[in-house]
């Protein structure tokens, strides 16, 4: 939207801030099958308090919608003078906090200290980006180029990186290997690991990442390995089984899940994990 500054994407829609005439405008944007409008717009603070007050901002990942973990943890906090949003999807969340003017800087660094220590390890930046944005940023300033082998995402990771402007900083190539012979073939997976374990397992998913590196060279290797349904599940493997590989030529690190929805959602739910993962292990290196 010309001369609209964005303020949220999200499940509950498209939000805007701009001025038309010199006038404050907010314009928030719904998906036509939304019917609940006005429950939407009361999720959103009055533009002129936006304006007016200090923000922070926390971007969280996790697996499970934990948004009343965070709402029940902020009302617990004993400060007055903030006020705070939370919004989440598909494992993405953001919570903005508000000051008003009369909220010290300490008290500020506290409320920011305290929502590190209680959500540390979810928190993947303070900053308001998303996912892919976050990991271009970090990978740039790292100087590490990054390389993807997905199966049951089918280059959704990689669609997700690109989209970032100046993402040809840092992606390497992207490969789809879909089938037991790619994995093989392309990134060296053993021939017997597949049969006896079969393509979706943590050590795939490993070798998976690993033949990224060992092979082409590329800083940091990320896979993607699962069953997105509506069929394919075993006696040990259910549907939405996923694993999430990332290496280095020095560590390799996979991470198991089990997503609930249909094939659109565990693909893009193992697509935002993949990113996180990735974050999380550039911040360690």
């Amino acid at each position: 939207m010309r001369g609209f500054e964005p303020l949220t994407d999200n499940e509950f829609g498209k939000s805007f801030y701009g001025k038309i005439n010199d006038n404050d405008k907010f314009i928030f944007v719904v998906d036509d099958k939304r019917k609940d409008v006005e429950n939407c717009l009361n999720k959103f603070i009055d533009v002129g308090l936006i304006k007016e007050r200090r923000k922070l901002c926390f971007k969280m990942f996790d697996v499970e919608d934990f948004s009343s973990d965070v709402s029940s943890y902020m009302s617990e906090l004993d400060c007055d003078g903030l006020e705070w949003k939370v919004f989440y999807q598909l494992g993405d969340l953001t919570l903005y906090v508000y000051f008003d003017e009369c909220v010290g800087d300490s008290t500020v660094k506290n409320v920011e200290r305290a929502v590190y220590l209680e959500f540390g390890e979810k928190i993947y930046a303070d900053f308001d980006a998303t996912l892919q944005e976050v990991l271009v940023y970090f990978a740039t300033i790292s100087e590490i180029k990054v390389a993807t082998a997905e199966s049951l995402t089918g280059g959704l990771v990689a669609e997700r990186i690109i989209s970032v402007p100046n993402a040809s900083k840092v992606v390497d190539f992207s490969a789809v290997t879909y089938a037991d012979r790619a994995k093989h073939d392309f990134l060296g997976v053993s021939k017997e690991l597949l049969k006896i374990e079969g393509a979706v397992s943590k050590s795939v998913a490993g070798q998976m990442a690993e033949g990224l590196v060992k092979k082409y060279n590329c800083d940091l290797g990320i896979s993607t390995t699962g069953i997105a349904g509506p069929t394919g599940q075993t006696a040990t493997k259910p549907l939405g089984l996923v694993y999430v590989g990332v290496a280095t030529a020095a560590n390799t690190s996979v991470e198991r899940y089990v997503f609930k929805g249909d094939r659109t959602k565990v693909r893009q739910m193992t697509a935002n994990a993949a990113i996180f993962n990735a974050i999380k292990f550039i911040n360690k290196l």
